[in-house]
């Protein structure tokens, strides 16, 4: 390969490790967000070197046939280091606030949602089962009241014996 072929497959390297640093922030992030147990960490970790390395080799293969030299692995460092010597505090604040944003939006189409279905749907089931709720809470006391009238009235109860005559 050319002097100018090996420089663009280290620009694009150097690209690759820019992004793969993106990425990690954005794994370190919503790692710490949603605070993964032990074994879970263990498996984030696990996906995200898995698309880590899908997406490297798949741009090395791209752009140069998939062979690995020196340079590849020198420009991935250097995209890596720059990302984290000048982007990486803002864009972890940039993610942060766009989950801020996220959540925030979440818990307002919640509240839209609840005040627009939950709550008329909640409103109209109870107009439409009131009527029958009243009738059988005033039948209940009926019965209730009626009961305590035939109960006193009898002379013997279930578990005892009938007076003889």
């Amino acid at each position: 390969m050319e002097l100018s072929g090996q420089a663009a497959v280290f620009s694009v390297m150097t690209a690759t490790g820019f992004l793969l640093g993106i990425l990690f922030d954005g794994y370190r992030v919503l790692r710490g967000t949603f605070r993964l147990k032990k074994w879970s960490t263990a498996l984030a970790d696990f996906l995200y070197w898995l698309v880590a390395t899908a997406v490297v080799f798949g741009i090395l293969l791209f752009t140069n046939g998939g062979e690995l030299r020196l340079y590849v692995f020198i420009g991935l460092f250097t995209g890596a280091a720059l990302y984290y010597r000048l982007a990486s505090s803002f864009v972890i604040r940039l993610l942060l606030q766009g989950l801020r944003l996220t959540g925030a939006g979440l818990r307002y189409l919640k509240l839209l949602l609840f005040w627009l279905v939950v709550k008329p749907v909640a409103i109209l089931f109870g107009a439409l089962v009131f009527p029958f709720l009243f009738t059988g809470r005033r039948l209940a006391a009926a019965g209730r009241s009626a009961g305590r009238y035939c109960r006193s009235c009898r002379p013997w109860r279930l578990n005892k014996r009938p007076p003889e005559k």
